[in-house]
C-alpha cells in the first residue's frame, strides 16, 4: 500500500498530509520519475550498520507519520463526555455495643467529591472540618440511659443519614 493510497481515503486527510508525510526524504518520497530503486539506493554497497541504521530511522519515521494520522482521525471523530459519577455518603462507627462512658467513633465523608470542596459535615449538630482525604472524624462519649439512640449527620451536599448506636 503506497502513501497515495492511504491518503486517498479521507480528503481531509489528504489535505493535512499531503505535504508533510516523508518515509525517507522529500526528493526520494516525490520522485516524479521513474521511481528509483529503493534497495539500490539505500543498501548497495553499503556496510551492515549502515544499512541497519537506515532501517532504524525508517521504522522510526513510520511510527512518527502513524501517530501524527491516527490523532489527527481520532480528533475528527464526535465523542461525548459522560460524567456517570454518583456522589455518595460514607458513614461508620467504631462500634455498635457500647456502655456509658465508653468511647465510640464516627467517621464520615463524601466520597472523592469532599477533596478540595467547600462541603461541609455535621455530626450530632456539630460542624466537623474535612481532612484531605475528604474524611470527617466526630469522638465523643456515650451517655444516657441503655437502648437504640439515634445521631443525626448531614452534609451540605447530601441528604440526613441517622446513625444507630445500641447501648
Amino acid at each position: 500500500m503506497t502513501i497515495k493510497n492511504i491518503l486517498s481515503v479521507d480528503k481531509d486527510l489528504n489535505s493535512a498530509f499531503r505535504h508533510k508525510v516523508i518515509l525517507v526524504s522529500q526528493s526520494f518520497d516525490n520522485s516524479n520519475s521513474k521511481q528509483p530503486d529503493f534497495f539500490k539506493s539505500f543498501f548497495e554497497n553499503t556496510s551492515a550498520i549502515v544499512a541497519l541504521a537506515f532501517l532504524d530511522k525508517l521504522e522510526n519515521n513510520i511510527k512518527v507519520i502513524e501517530n501524527r494520522m491516527l490523532s489527527f482521525c481520532m480528533n475528527q471523530c464526535a465523542y461525548v463526555v459522560l460524567d456517570c459519577r454518583q456522589p455518595y455518603a460514607i458513614l461508620g462507627q467504631s462500634s455498635t455495643y457500647l456502655k456509658s462512658g465508653e468511647k465510640i467513633e464516627i467517621t464520615a465523608g463524601v466520597g472523592e467529591f469532599l477533596t478540595g470542596n467547600n462541603a461541609t459535615l455535621t455530626v450530632n449538630k456539630r460542624e466537623i472540618k474535612v481532612d484531605e482525604n475528604g474524611i470527617a472524624i466526630y469522638k465523643f462519649k456515650v451517655r444516657g440511659k441503655a437502648g437504640i439512640h439515634n445521631m443525626p449527620v448531614e452534609t451540605s451536599h447530601f441528604l440526613t443519614r441517622m446513625v444507630n448506636m445500641y447501648t
